[in-house]
């Protein structure tokens, strides 16, 4: 096992609908890093767009959207693992937020999203199921603890997931820009570092869906809250950061 642990943060711009284009930019960015990273991370609802809003609602929007993941699955034949985010109509019927992990040409964990928005521009509520608390992933000897966006701004899970081994917190976002946003942003962050004492990798989305400007602006913290590095705001971009796994610094 290596004694480091390579993140990359890929803050695209998905397109709402567009479930074959936005494969594809996923696929371009896993190409390129497959055999350079441990985990390939995706912003919220990468796969479908976001906020999807009413095609959640539709079963075939659903049905595509978990096909298009299944085929990407396939594809994922690199060492390293791809964490994308998808509808996903789980065995109860119901359908979830979920964070999907994809590696050796299979998805080897799901992980739901548990706080869904309903406030503002925001109704997840009505197009989704909350999920439970979530265990971490054990992957490639590493602990990760996924959650997503929601997630972030309330203590419970971040607690969970530590308590059930956690090292790093990895959280795939849809958030949109407001003035101050950024800086309320990395506050919740580090409450919820300081609270774990665990690093955080924090990776949102850019670019227009409607009435809502998404700015990017991803971010990543150590275990003491201290910046690692600042992804641009409103610009795609990737970027890679790297872990010593003793210690996670």
């Amino acid at each position: 096992m290596s004694k480091s642990f390579t993140i990359t943060l890929a803050q695209l711009n998905p397109t709402v609908g567009d479930i074959s284009g936005n494969i594809d930019k996923i696929r371009a960015v896993y190409a390129e890093h497959k055999d350079k990273s441990d985990l390939v991370a995706f912003t919220e609802m990468v796969v479908a767009g976001y906020p999807a809003d009413d095609l959640i609602l539709k079963p075939f929007f659903i049905d595509r959207a978990m096909e298009a993941v299944a085929a990407l699955a396939k594809e994922i034949d690199g060492s390293a693992g791809a964490m994308i985010s998808a509808p996903w109509r789980h065995e109860d019927g119901k359908t979830y937020s979920a964070i999907l992990l994809l590696h050796g040409g299979k998805i080897v964990a799901t992980r739901f999203k548990r706080h869904l928005p309903n406030y503002g521009v925001f109704d997840e509520v009505r197009v989704f199921a909350a999920g439970d608390l979530p265990l971490p992933v054990d992957f490639k000897g590493a602990k990760l603890g996924l959650l997503t966006c929601e997630d972030m701004w309330f203590p419970d899970v971040a607690a969970h997931l530590k308590k059930h081994g956690a090292e790093i917190l990895v959280i795939p976002n849809g958030s949109p820009y407001e003035v101050g946003k950024t800086h309320l942003r990395q506050k919740i962050a580090r409450d919820r570092v300081t609270e774990t004492g665990l690093p955080l990798v924090y990776i949102n989305q850019v670019g227009g869906q409607d009435e809502l400007v998404f700015d990017g602006a991803s971010f990543v913290l150590d275990a003491k809250g201290g910046p690692v590095t600042q992804l641009p705001s409103h610009a795609a971009h990737v970027s890679t950061t790297v872990w010593e796994r003793a210690t996670w610094t």
